[in-house]
């Protein structure tokens, strides 16, 4: 048998994770995982309680169930974190001049 498409598809252009927000049930395809458990979700057509429809909310890992394409639980393990930009260190300030002893 063919594979799915989603497997045929670069991993750019594969099916978004989906998943479901565990305190309403209302469904979600991740846009990116974030660092320090913060997910960027678009929600699904449906507007309720997390936002309008199609909208793009921020949520942690403990609010949210990852669902496979069949629809059941998956670990949240099994999502990469993406490599976000991160700003340039700034520069070391230079060290003050040392000052001299006065003599008296």
């Amino acid at each position: 048998a063919p594979p799915p498409a989603a497997a045929r598809l670069p991993a750019s252009r594969a099916a978004p994770q989906q998943i479901r927000i565990d305190a309403t049930g209302r469904l979600g395809s991740v846009l990116q995982k974030r660092q320090r458990g913060w997910w960027s979700v678009e929600l699904d057509g449906n507007a309720g309680p997390d936002g309008a429809a199609n909208q793009q909310v921020s949520l942690r890992s403990t609010q949210i169930t990852l669902l496979d394409a069949a629809g059941a639980e998956m670990p949240v393990s099994t999502m990469p974190v993406s490599k976000g930009k991160k700003k340039p260190a700034p520069a070391p300030a230079a060290a003050p001049a040392a000052k001299k002893p006065r003599g008296r």
